[in-house]
């Protein structure tokens, strides 16, 4: 794409291995995972464009921090993490969660073999994709990192259970970030339905607290969870209370 667009910058892949986008006079190159649900499996080298820049002369390559930082759970905020028991309801309690494009002053050229040519210059600029809950910001997510490290419940056949069902094991709402950032272990659901933006924003703050052995699986848009529970005690790999398991549904 680089050398398509600007006829001369022959970039070695090997210095694009964390980039997630390229930015050359009007148009945006941003890979496709950032811009879908995350239970969607788009190629590695799948791109997107749009029209739009970042602001600077010739080619810039969009890198992620390498520290993503994320919100402290205050004790004296007003919010509070209530925890009720799942219902077996498919609901959206994100609605309000949005994510932002910022960068950061480190702006590093990439000298591409290309001399006296200003316009064609190659660099990578530190962009930092944030989290914001009504306006207030959550967290900053490095999002294709953290996919490589979700899981996914596969699709479910047609079965004779009850749309929507609870689920006779006990699993716990997610509802709001407080309760995400502050989660104890246990088996949590969390709760935003056909919502792309936040269950991309959730999957990349639940994997980033990797300390806390937490394993995340996204779900599809519908789920049967009688048969979620039948297939976790054939197979023996879900419903981990003593290490932490998160359903993004």
């Amino acid at each position: 794409v680089a050398y398509f667009e600007s006829g001369r910058s022959n970039i070695d892949p090997r210095h694009l291995k964390d980039v997630i986008a390229l930015s050359f006079v009007d148009s945006l190159y941003i890979t496709a995972q950032l811009l879908c649900d995350p239970y969607e499996y788009p190629d590695p080298h799948e791109l997107k464009r749009i029209l739009g820049n970042v602001g600077k002369a010739g080619i810039t390559l969009l890198v992620p921090p390498s520290n993503p930082m994320v919100r402290e759970v205050s004790s004296g905020s007003w919010r509070t993490a209530n925890y009720v028991d799942f219902d077996g309801k498919a609901e959206d309690c994100f609605s309000s969660t949005s994510l932002h494009l910022s960068f950061t002053e480190f702006h590093l050229p990439l000298y591409d073999g290309v001399r006296g040519l200003l316009d064609n210059q190659v660099s990578f600029l530190e962009s930092v994709v944030s989290i914001h809950e009504a306006g207030s910001w959550v967290a900053d997510i490095d999002i294709c990192e953290a996919l490589e490290e979700v899981c996914r419940l596969d699709p479910q056949p047609t079965c004779e259970h009850a749309k929507q069902l609870k689920p006779e094991q006990t699993l716990v709402s997610v509802e709001c970030w407080d309760e995400v950032l502050d989660m104890p272990v246990g088996v949590f659901v969390a709760r935003a339905h056909k919502n792309w933006i936040a269950r991309l924003a959730l999957a990349a703050v639940l994997v980033q607290q990797a300390e806390r052995d937490i394993t995340v699986t996204l779900c599809p848009e519908t789920v049967c969870w009688p048969c979620v529970a039948q297939e976790s005690l054939e197979q023996k790999f879900l419903w981990q209370e003593s290490s932490g398991q998160v359903f993004i549904y």
